[in-house]
């Protein structure tokens, strides 16, 4: 059974339907048996199954696209904590980033046109440079040898902290810097991802597909997300070292004390010299609480 008066059916048509009834004369109170208020019903009922599939498909893909960055970072995260060694994926990113940043502040073959300043500048973000090298030491080089200079000291400058740390303790560092990177990243890019899509809707107002435009977008944040990744773990492989914890001093146990057990050591008696005395009922001067009675003064 439904009313007309009911939200659902003014909202698909009820009113017109309403206003037939009131027309023939039917009384409230009077069950309405009509082939074209029982079609009316059907087709509003198709019309909200319909809405609330479009509901249930559009979060589906929706949260397609969050699963497929999931995906990609869980996979990479379980083949740290697995034991891959990283070495050779994190002397490519430096390299990548060594590439870039020529390409940059060393633009085409005219030296007019470089930024030799500014490359020394972010270079030294990443590893420290020799004392020897300065901005005028690079300007003085070509483009391509001061490319192959700085690779050279990034992987001379790594195998020097690998000897210095030792090999396993190098691969942990690596791995600690790595989870360290995509762990904090990631939870950013998903409150960013989450940001994005409760206000895509309103992309349809500019005749766009919200779907979409959520898609292309959250594509260039996952790029973004890589970059950033990269970028972190690049400018932080060179600067951080572990630091082996101070073992905490041992303590003596079960110390058995001379005329007691292990658990209650007895204190010395207080002597009370002199014309001071203590009354039994007075704290113990020992310092224990208790009165003096049933403590240094129990033997009294």
């Amino acid at each position: 059974y439904v009313s007309f008066e009911d939200d659902i059916i003014r909202r698909f048509g009820g009113d017109r339907i309403k206003g037939l009834m009131e027309w023939a004369g039917v009384s409230d109170d009077e069950p309405i048996e009509s082939a074209t208020v029982t079609k009316l019903i059907g087709q509003i009922q198709q019309k909200v199954e319909a809405y609330h599939f479009d509901i249930r498909k559009h979060l589906v893909e929706y949260d397609d696209v969050v699963n497929k960055h999931r995906e990609v970072i869980y996979g990479e995260r379980r083949k740290i904590l697995s034991g891959t060694d990283l070495r050779a994926n994190i002397l490519e990113m430096v390299h990548q980033t060594i590439d870039r940043l020529v390409d940059t502040y060393l633009p085409g073959h005219e030296p007019d046109d470089w930024d030799t300043a500014g490359l020394y500048r972010e270079v030294s973000r990443v590893f420290p440079l020799p004392p020897e090298v300065t901005p005028n030491v690079l300007a003085r080089q070509g483009r391509e040898e001061t490319r192959a200079r700085l690779h050279e000291w990034a992987e001379r400058l790594y195998a020097e902290r690998e000897a210095q740390f030792g090999p396993e303790n190098m691969r942990l560092l690596e791995r600690l810097v790595m989870l360290r990177a995509i762990d904090t990243l990631w939870v950013q890019h998903l409150t960013a991802m989450e940001e994005m899509r409760e206000g895509i809707g309103l992309r349809a107002y500019a005749q766009t597909d919200p779907l979409v435009a959520y898609k292309r977008e959250a594509h260039e944040m996952f790029q973004n997300l890589l970059a950033a990744i990269q970028s972190q773990v690049v400018h932080t492989i060179y600067h951080v070292a572990i630091q082996q914890a101070q073992p905490e001093p041992s303590r003596p146990r079960n110390l058995v004390y001379a005329g007691g057990s292990a658990a209650t050591p007895t204190r010395e008696p207080v002597r009370v010299g002199g014309r001071q005395k203590v009354g039994r009922n007075d704290p113990c001067p020992c310092g224990s609480g208790k009165k003096y009675k049933k403590c240094h003064g129990r033997n009294a």
